[in-house]
């Protein structure tokens, strides 16, 4: 049976990690989550990799709750990359 975005909401809100992510904007220690650029991975959300200990996992996270409608997107910027040379 497929889920509803209702019920992967409901689940969502279960997880520990959820929890204490929403839970830092619920007490205003994040007030808006703006990635940082790596030259070598791209765009990183630190405040997500401290919650789950791991870098790998952040985006799936954030685009999990963007996509049930927990989060909202807005574009932060744009950077011409060279992934030869790195150079911008």
């Amino acid at each position: 049976m497929l889920k509803t975005g209702k019920q992967e909401r409901l689940e969502l809100y279960k997880e520990r990690n959820v929890q204490v992510f929403l839970g830092k904007f619920l007490s205003g220690e994040i007030s808006e989550l703006k990635p940082t650029f790596d030259p070598k991975v791209g765009y990183r959300y630190p405040e997500v990799e401290a919650i789950l200990e791991e870098t790998s996992s952040a985006e799936e996270l954030l685009e999990r709750l963007y996509s049930v409608g927990i989060l909202e997107r807005r574009l932060y910027d744009k950077i011409i990359h060279c992934p030869s040379c790195s150079s911008q």
